[in-house]
């Protein structure tokens, strides 16, 4: 091996998404945060990106303005999922 020769490490690695700089450490997890390209990829990649910077009370509000019924016991991930579950039987 020459001297100055480095291998390209792919991840992890910064992207950018909604104006935030995220970390991501897989092909895998950087594709979760690309647009989907069809209405059923959006409702898996909104059921697959993970709650990084969601709220939890801002969650109870959305849920209460899609009128879905959740128990404020329940994690931010469990109250995004029924949101979603519900939008998408909407559609």
């Amino acid at each position: 091996m020459a001297y100055g020769h480095h291998p390209f490490i792919e991840f992890p690695k910064w992207i950018e998404h909604n104006g935030k700089d995220i970390l991501v450490q897989s092909r895998e997890e950087e594709d979760s945060y690309l647009p989907p390209k069809t209405k059923k990829e959006a409702v898996v990649a909104a059921a697959t990106v993970p709650v990084l910077d969601l709220d939890k009370d801002d969650l109870i509000n959305e849920a209460a303005e899609h009128g879905v019924n959740i128990d404020k016991r329940w994690s931010a991930q469990r109250i995004l999922d029924e949101i979603n579950s519900v939008i998408a039987e909407r559609e």
